[in-house]
């Protein structure tokens, strides 16, 4: 793999955005009653297009930084939805203020957040499997780079190789692909949840391979 492969990558990438983008314009989202998750996944999924931006433009160390903001972001989507308690959703939609900042820090984390999901019975399992398999292979890996560790300082370094450019662009397309599937779900129509569905297969030369049932 090149860099004229890595461009190619990120224009299916992009094509794959635009395809959610388009899906979900026709699911009335905005006469839903699932704000708060509906407005943190539109987070994720801007989040998701930044990455591509930043690979394009040479800035690796930061676009991998943003995964790990993309999936908290949907994360806490999927959280506020299935979860939340109506205390805890009236802290997260506050008005920012210094009083209600300081009354968000009660919020969970991120690992708070997916072990609720893993018990939540509300969650597909298939959701539970993927979003598990983030937490395995992604977060130590990303946390590195929140925290500006060793993987950023090395990679800025030496330079950031094809194969690990494509690698992350991938996992951004799957959480985005995951935040869209999200977002149809929400909206409960049935044409949505059916197109999103077949994404997979395709744009299938820029997502990972589907996770096999347990």
């Amino acid at each position: 793999m090149d860099e004229a492969d890595i461009r190619s990558l990120i224009d299916e990438s992009t094509s794959l955005h635009s395809f959610f983008q388009q899906t979900l314009v026709s699911a009335d989202l905005l006469e839903c009653d699932d704000m708060p998750a509906i407005a943190l996944s539109l987070l994720a999924l801007g989040h998701g297009l930044s990455v591509l931006t930043l690979i394009s433009n040479g800035m690796h160390p930061s676009a991998f930084s943003l995964i790990r903001l993309q999936f908290e972001a949907l994360v806490r989507s999927m959280w506020a939805l299935h979860c939340a308690t109506e205390t805890q959703l009236d802290k997260l939609t506050a008005v920012p203020s210094p009083e209600s900042l300081q009354a968000g820090r009660s919020l969970p984390g991120i690992s708070e957040m997916l072990n609720a999901l893993a018990k939540s019975e509300t969650v597909h399992p298939s959701a539970k499997e993927m979003l598990e398999s983030f937490r395995e292979t992604l977060m130590p890996e990303l946390n590195s780079f929140i925290h500006s560790g060793i993987l950023p300082f090395q990679l800025l370094i030496s330079g950031v190789p094809p194969s690990l450019q494509a690698i992350g662009i991938k996992n951004c397309n799957a959480i985005s692909s995951m935040t869209a599937m999200h977002l149809a779900l929400i909206s409960g129509d049935k044409n949505a949840i059916g197109t999103i569905s077949k994404s997979q297969n395709r744009f299938a030369n820029c997502l990972p391979p589907l996770l096999q049932r347990k």
